[in-house]
């Protein structure tokens, strides 16, 4: 069973949230929660925040969300130079 981890970015609509946004983290769990719990955010429960992020595991097709915060725009701005850096930084190095 392999599993897969992401980070999506969705942003609420008056649909609801649409994904805009997906960060591929590898296979790696420890790593995955590692770079989310690095994360800025307002709180993981303030639902009227317009951008959420979401650590996602996929295994055989089937995806579960882990754990989900929300963040400002200025978050999300940080929060995807940090994952860019440690993506790198695990892959590359």
């Amino acid at each position: 069973m392999d599993k897969r981890y992401f980070i999506i970015v969705d942003m609420k609509s008056l649909d609801g949230y649409i994904e805009f946004a997906k960060f591929f983290l590898g296979d790696d769990q420890e790593f995955s929660r590692a770079v989310f719990g690095g994360l800025q955010f307002v709180g993981d429960t303030d639902a009227a925040i317009a951008l959420r992020m979401e650590l996602l595991e996929s295994s055989n097709g089937v995806d579960e969300v882990l754990q989900t915060i929300y963040c400002t725009l200025k978050q999300l701005k940080e929060n995807c130079e940090f994952i860019t850096k440690e993506v790198f930084r695990h892959f590359i190095f």
